[in-house]
């Protein structure tokens, strides 16, 4: 634990010098400081020793289920002698270099976003388990900004390179034509009812073409039906509770109610739930933008300053309690390095 408090004592100190002096070297450090610290960890993450199975499998020749661009990371890490390292160095720089030029694009309060980012444990800390996913689920964050900027051939272009390291990218094509429009929250309510009523039906069939085999009747064990239900409970908050002021909060509120509806299917079926919230992490990185947002573009008159400090708040103590009381379970306590 004592290397997570150092962790975030480091984080805040440099957050600090940014805020009071706005150079953008105190948030490289931040990004480059998380690098490290997702690269070269050891035993850390429940899929940890999977991907260096997986590594080596690939590296003998044999069949694994990564997709072309995460073996060439591969064979460029064995090339260079770095080995599984220096695949988890490719992915996290990629992650966080994505992720970094993310919030700098769409974030009301870079800091707000970082904190969120680095400490709420659905973002930073899962990408220790999901190494793939969340490389190519930064990429498709990045991508986001030409659908606002109606660049269409950009935003196929890096969507497809995101699906060089997981598949899942591909999913996000679509969104390019209905992301943007603006939705009143009653009207998404609506039609968001009838979509899952279709589904409903249908989901049984659908998911053997949306999920990879390992997700198809596998109950997910590490996010519990009661945090589900506070993140709908969350997210539909944001829905309503935001004004529609600027297009990134319009793309970024239509992304939070896809994220509901998956939400919400993986309670209608478990079976599924794990498939389910995987595919959700992507609109779920809605939540790190937008919540910059809420302290001065909401319906409530509150304070900006009591807003911010609720959400530092609740940041840190949902950070550390995770750490406290299911660090051992996720594998991410106690946390050992090659440094």
């Amino acid at each position: 634990m004592l290397v997570y408090i150092l962790f975030a004592l480091c984080v805040l100190v440099l957050l600090f010098f940014y805020k009071i002096t706005e150079l953008k070297v105190f948030v490289y450090f931040v990004f480059i400081i998380c690098i490290i610290f997702a690269a070269f960890r050891v035993n850390v993450g429940v899929d940890y020793q999977s991907y260096v199975d997986k590594y080596d499998l690939i590296i003998d020749g044999n069949n694994a289920d990564f997709e072309i661009g995460s073996r060439a990371l591969i064979s460029l890490s064995n090339n260079f002698g770095l080995g599984v390292h220096g695949f988890f160095f490719f992915m996290a720089l990629i992650t966080n270099l994505f992720i970094y030029l993310f919030i700098m694009r769409h974030s009301k309060n870079v800091v707000i976003s970082i904190v969120f980012y680095v400490f709420f444990t659905v973002f930073f800390l899962a990408s220790f388990n999901a190494v793939r996913q969340y490389a190519s689920i930064s990429i498709c964050l990045f991508s986001l900004r030409f659908i606002i900027e109606k660049r269409f051939s950009k935003y196929i272009f890096w969507i497809l390179l995101a699906s060089t390291l997981h598949s899942s990218a591909i999913l996000t094509l679509p969104l390019y034509f209905f992301l943007s429009k603006k939705f009143k929250p009653i009207t998404l309510f609506i039609g968001g009812g009838g979509v899952i009523a279709i589904i409903y039906y249908g989901f049984n069939f659908v998911a053997t073409f949306l999920f990879h085999s390992s997700y198809l009747e596998f109950y997910n064990n590490t996010t519990s039906r009661s945090n589900v239900a506070l993140f709908i409970f969350i997210c539909s908050c944001f829905l309503f509770l935001l004004k529609n002021d600027f297009v990134d909060i319009v793309l970024f509120k239509n992304m939070i109610f896809i994220s509901v509806l998956l939400l919400t299917l993986s309670f209608m079926f478990p079976m599924f739930s794990m498939g389910l919230i995987r595919l959700n992490s992507f609109y779920l990185f809605s939540l790190v933008p937008l919540i910059s947002y809420l302290p001065y573009y909401n319906k409530v008159d509150i304070k900006p300053m009591f807003l911010v400090f609720l959400i530092f708040v609740i940041t840190f103590l949902y950070f550390f309690t995770t750490l406290y009381f299911k660090g051992e379970s996720y594998n991410l306590v106690p946390y050992q390095s090659l440094i």
